[in-house]
């Protein structure tokens, strides 16, 4: 645009002088400064014209980059506020010393610096049982033992009380958990243990736990009871599970969460005992899991929805050769000295509501001879069990079901006794129990707040009300389950 006003002027000038039209010097001179002034007015519109561009730019390249340079801020200030550098100025500027709040783990009250943090929490399980027994040779019981009939009852299947945290640094971890007066199993104490994942130089590869927890042998154990697919837990486990001891456990997940790995040394005598381990016969184990596609946690739903696959494979073993031997309903009476290996596999995956579980267990128990043409009594158990549930309804209504089996002695022709060892005045005879469930779930708030519904057909034996009562005669039963729980 500036060329074309030169050249108009220019013209402009051309023609008058064709003309003869005759100009003085000054008008000349006047002339040219009024040409230069025109210049300079265009020269400063184009520079104008350059940083209003310039300005359009810088305000569309904002609009793209401005979120990530929040998104970076945030976390250089978050960084920072994680330092015990400021943790401790925010400590020494503020007039209270403790902060508290509700988080995922319950409510909570946590020093300033980060340094101690104490969680608490606590759950109830309201369950409805009716048990329809085929069999009725016992009409003779009481509501303390019913013997064979049919049975109808509420009951406050768990309520329990934690306490967690870490204490003097994020690194020593802390847990307690109290069953609480008139559940089933009445007032004691479950849990009471510290993990260190702290040591020098390994401490990213072997954490160490000690006190009385859950024996990390099978994934159905393992499994918290707050959140089962099936109102309880597997006739499977209750006959395998090596439920709670008092020991230490070596462990740690490496390669990104992707490998998991459990070596345990326990007294070998179960939940609460005092008896002293005679002989020296403690309880060992060991466990691997390996989870190709990131951590697979012990839960038994895919309540989260998972849009990318997960899945899980487990091993684990346990020895114990002593005088009293604790697995499941198995138990050994003092003075005989047995030998116990017991193996199992198990493995699970998830996908878009879909949550498939399945576990095998073999248990090897071995006594000295009761027979002179014998030197080893053996007694060999196995079982497995598959369940998977899919949500009809995405975190809301889960179809659920259940098949499990096991056979206490199916070795039989190796056995001199006449039930399996271990089972001491048991009148529980040798033979395979099996259990088929179907179930229903809604969750309210996900496992927090959830009501549950299941259906099974069972072996007889495990409708038990008396130790006297777990007689294996091949007879069915029904029973119906409804439960509901709150966590908070």
């Amino acid at each position: 645009m500036r060329l074309l006003v030169i050249t108009a002027m220019t013209m402009f000038f051309v023609s008058f002088m064709k003309g003869d039209v005759v100009f003085g010097q000054a008008d000349t001179e006047a002339m040219r400064q009024e040409l230069q002034a025109l210049k300079d007015r265009l020269d400063a519109q184009d520079e104008e014209i350059k940083y209003l561009r310039l300005k359009v730019a810088r305000e569309e390249l904002l609009k793209v980059a401005e979120p990530e340079l929040e998104e970076k801020a945030e976390k250089v200030v978050k960084d920072y506020m994680e330092t015990p550098e400021a943790k401790k100025k925010i400590a020494d500027l503020s007039p209270a010393k403790l902060k508290a709040g509700y988080g995922k783990k319950g409510f909570y009250l946590e020093s300033l610096d980060g340094k101690f943090h104490l969680a608490m929490s606590g759950r109830v399980q309201v369950l409805y049982t009716f048990n329809d027994r085929e069999r009725d040779i016992n009409t003779d019981g009481s509501h303390t033992s019913p013997g064979d009939r049919d049975t109808s009852s509420f009951r406050l299947r768990r309520g329990r009380l934690v306490w967690d945290g870490h204490a003097f640094t994020k690194e020593l971890k802390y847990y307690f958990q109290l069953e609480t007066p008139g559940t089933s199993q009445g007032t004691h104490l479950l849990d009471y243990y510290v993990d260190y994942s702290g040591l020098p130089e390994i401490g990213k590869y072997v954490a160490i736990k000690g006190g009385q927890f859950k024996v990390p042998f099978s994934r159905e154990r393992i499994d918290s009871s707050s959140a089962l697919q099936l109102v309880d837990r597997s006739i499977v486990n209750a006959e395998f599970n090596l439920d709670r001891d008092v020991g230490v456990d070596f462990h740690r997940e490496l390669l990104g969460k992707k490998l998991e790995y459990h070596l345990g040394m326990f007294t070998g005598l179960g939940i609460n005992r005092r008896n002293e381990n005679v002989d020296n016969g403690m309880l060992y184990m060991g466990r691997i899991a390996w989870h190709p596609f990131g951590f697979f946690d012990y839960k038994e739903t895919d309540l989260d929805y998972s849009e990318k696959l997960q899945s899980t494979l487990g091993f684990g073993i346990a020895h114990k050769k002593g005088d009293e031997i604790y697995t499941g309903f198995a138990r050994a009476a003092v003075g005989k000295k047995i030998t116990m290996n017991i193996y199992t596999w198990d493995g699970g995956l998830r996908y878009k509501g879909f949550s498939l579980l399945g576990s095998a267990f073999l248990r090897r128990l071995r006594e000295p001879g009761v027979s002179a043409n014998k030197t080893t009594d053996e007694t060999d158990a196995i079982g497995y069990s598959v369940q998977g549930g899919y949500f009809v309804l995405p975190k809301r209504l889960e179809l659920a079901a259940r098949y499990a089996w096991l056979d206490r002695d199916f070795n039989k022709h190796k056995s001199t006794v006449g039930r399996p060892i271990g089972e001491g005045g048991n009148s529980r005879t040798l033979g395979s129990d099996e259990e088929i469930t179907l179930g229903l779930n809604y969750y309210f708030s996900g496992h927090k707040n959830k009501i549950q519904a299941d259906v099974s057909r069972l072996s007889d034996g495990f409708l038990r009300s008396s130790p006297a009562s777990l007689v294996n005669d091949d007879k069915e039963a029904w029973r119906l389950r409804l439960q509901y729980q709150l966590a908070f």
